[in-house]
């Protein structure tokens, strides 16, 4: 019986000791963990720990968090990329003879006035060019704008506001978060421009690839149109003509270029295959169009769709952008 008790209590011993054993052990992991996002947190915040991005086609020098990325395409973005998306980070375009007083009027009227890296500047939140809403900046250098945006990353609020292209009509918007906007800060206040004058050939600030991204643009909005059409009518278009009165109608302000695009149908109009020639291969959204070959499936005047060609031979331009519904 002695022996059995002196057993019993070396086993309590022996638990005891290993829970303790163990508590202490997650303890010094969670320690270590909450050490690490605390250092995660830091290097996101902290200047001093960024990359810097210096770019000497636009005479740009900027830094960015050391855990995000930059990819370059007409615009630059800046972030953490998860799969198949562009990062979301910040996301930087620029203007040619555009004037940021004018354009902020329109579309940005609550932005405040500033300078950034020594030039005229305005920041406030607003939609871009493209109708994206959130943290806004714009800098007037000679006659090039510079526009900074961040898209609020995982809001919590929404308010609602008046859209600037669709008067009287409002939506709702993502709010901004304080983390949002003290990196959106934090970035800007590493702006700097070197001298030089932003290009028009060549580089990704270049004309060609402005007019890719026009592109890729009237390409959404024949989407849209074409969407509205199959509703209405049970089928699509025979050909982008039709879409002439709509385009005036709901886009009244899209210089929209149909002649740039092919469009093909299936024999009964119930699906169709879009595609415009980009002028450069280094267009980002190259890499989440369809790369579709409607030629290869059979349908009548089909096209290549893929990225390493122009769509038409009569084309300007080295590489196809596509959809297809």
């Amino acid at each position: 019986m002695h022996i059995k008790t002196r057993t019993i209590l070396f086993g309590v011993i022996v638990g005891v000791a290993l829970l303790l054993f163990a508590i202490v052990l997650t303890k010094s992991e969670r320690e270590e963990s909450l050490i690490s996002e605390q250092s995660a947190v830091n290097s996101l915040f902290d200047t001093s720990m960024w990359k810097t991005y210096i770019n000497e086609e636009i005479s740009l020098e900027i830094k960015y968090p050391d855990q995000w990325e930059v990819t370059k395409g007409v615009k630059i973005y800046f972030g953490a990329k998860a799969a198949d998306i562009e990062p979301r980070g910040i996301i930087l375009a620029i203007y040619h003879e555009t004037d940021v007083a004018e354009r902020a009027l329109k579309y940005a009227p609550e932005l405040k006035s500033t300078q950034i890296a020594g030039y005229p500047a305005l920041i406030g939140e607003g939609f871009d060019e493209n109708g994206d809403y959130g943290l806004l900046a714009y800098v007037q250098r000679d006659n090039d704008r510079f526009e900074f945006l961040r898209p609020p990353q995982f809001p919590q609020t929404q308010k609602i506001i008046f859209h600037p292209e669709l008067p009287g009509e409002s939506i709702p918007v993502p709010v901004p978060s304080s983390d949002d906007k003290k990196i959106f800060e934090s970035m800007l206040s590493t702006v700097k421009f070197k001298a030089g004058k932003v290009p028009f050939d060549g580089g990704v600030v270049a004309y060609r690839q402005a007019r890719d991204w026009a592109r890729v643009v009237d390409s959404r909005v024949i989407e849209n149109l074409l969407r509205t059409y199959f509703v209405s009518n049970n089928r699509y278009p025979k050909d982008l003509d039709e879409l002439t009165t709509d385009i005036k109608r709901f886009y009244p302000e899209e210089n929209v270029d149909l002649a740039a695009f092919i469009y093909r149908t299936t024999a009964d109009f119930s699906k169709y295959h879009l595609g415009v020639t980009m002028e450069s291969h280094d267009e980002a959204s190259l890499k989440y169009d369809k790369d579709f070959n409607s030629l290869q499936a059979g349908w009548a005047q089909g096209f290549d769709g893929s990225d390493l060609k122009k769509c038409r031979e009569e084309d300007s331009g080295e590489a196809c952008y596509d959809v297809i519904s």
